[in-house]
């Protein structure tokens, strides 16, 4: 979470996610390969409060249908009812539990759903 670094010296301020400037990557893991890959739809916010830390908050939206591994059949097998299954659960939303500070760092916990 490089905004985190911002937050030195203030108050919570707010970050609106905008694709133009951002992006959402991610790596997966397997026996035979570790793809990257991205999604291309998502919005998202970040509260950051340089007082209090853990009064931070994240949350985000993913348009699940929206990944990108750059290989076709590999994007199609993980928006299947094996993976994201993108028919039932179009957008997966992540919103962060617990901020804290971690050395020069920030550690973000939370948890997502799949919603349809």
């Amino acid at each position: 979470m490089l905004l985190f670094s911002a937050m030195a010296g203030s108050a919570a301020e707010r970050y609106v996610l905008s694709q133009p400037q951002s992006q959402m990557q991610f790596q997966a893991y397997s026996l035979l390969a570790k793809p990257c890959g991205v999604f291309h739809t998502f919005s998202g916010e970040i509260v950051a409060d340089a007082q209090d830390v853990r009064a931070s908050r994240v949350r985000l939206g993913i348009d699940a249908a929206s990944i990108d591994t750059d290989h076709t059949k590999r994007d199609t097998h993980l928006r299947s009812k094996a993976f994201l299954y993108v028919e039932a659960h179009s957008t997966i939303t992540f919103v962060s539990t617990m901020i804290s500070k971690d050395g020069p760092a920030y550690k973000v916990e939370g948890g997502y759903r799949f919603v349809a």
